[in-house]
């Protein structure tokens, strides 16, 4: 027979397994709850921006790249900053097209092909820019640019979609030979996203800007087929330049003494 006391042991012990059982249930669930929360409220937008050239004062395409998984919270607005630069916002005018954009939704399966174009010139250092889609003139979206002096900005509000939740979404825009780089210097783009939540993603790209060296050395040599005095000879000319020399604009070739036979041609 068992005695009391045995029953009463095998009654604690099992208490105790199911005491330890509820106890790693609890974290089970805690760590799937927890991970739940995290990917309900995920915001980590990849960002890229790009310049055409990073040659000191010239024109150069700038193009943002934009994109979210599925899952992501919304964005709720977008601030793209520089330390200099400039754009040449006093030759834009309304109606201009001053560059694309390619922009995708639900994970590609809507894509818009787009014009940005002036519509407004608010002042000589701000304008609004419109997406436009140019298939179905479909507006997609607007947003300002303002020259900061030194550096720009360019901001933007999203149009809210009832959720706060993205199905996978992306955007590069491209405003094409619009950008002025400024002289050399350290150019550093700063991006600002903040989402429906409150959530906040800053990222920062930087670009060396350089200005090219202006070698002009071209080489030249110039002979004769024969030295022999009050006779004709061949005058041979030969230049040549190493690539990335600056072009030559004229040439002329002179001499102190002697003549062309130009009486006989």
């Amino acid at each position: 027979m068992i005695s009391k006391q045995s029953i009463k042991t095998i009654i604690m012990g099992t208490n105790f397994i199911k005491t330890i059982c509820s106890f790693i249930l609890a974290i089970f669930f805690l760590f799937i709850n927890l991970e739940d929360a995290y990917a309900q409220t995920d915001f980590s937008p990849a960002i890229s921006v790009s310049l055409s050239n990073t040659d000191c004062d010239s024109l150069a395409d700038l193009t943002i790249s934009v994109s979210q998984d599925a899952g992501e919270v919304d964005m709720l607005s977008a601030l793209y900053t520089s330390n200099v630069g400039s754009f040449d916002i006093s030759n834009m005018n309304v109606g201009d097209v001053i560059g694309s954009a390619l922009l995708s939704a639900n994970s590609g399966s809507n894509t818009f092909n787009a014009e940005l174009t002036v519509t407004t010139v608010v002042s000589s250092s701000e304008v609004v820019i419109t997406s436009t889609d140019i298939n179905t003139g479909l507006v997609l979206g607007s947003f300002t640019i303002l020259n900061l002096n030194p550096g720009i900005s360019i901001s933007a509000t999203t149009v809210p979609d009832g959720n706060n939740f993205t199905s996978g979404n992306s955007s590069t825009i491209t405003f094409a030979n619009v950008f002025i780089n400024p002289g050399q210097s350290s150019l550093v783009f700063t991006t600002t996203l903040d989402s429906e939540l409150g959530d906040q993603d800053i990222q920062s790209f930087p670009f060396t800007i350089t200005c090219l060296v202006t070698d002009f050395s071209p080489a030249i040599s110039v002979s004769l087929s024969n030295t022999d005095c009050d006779s004709l000879a061949d005058l041979t000319i030969s230049v040549s330049q190493d690539a990335g020399e600056v072009d030559m604009l004229s040439a002329l070739y002179k001499s102190n003494v002697g003549s062309f036979d130009i009486s006989n041609m």
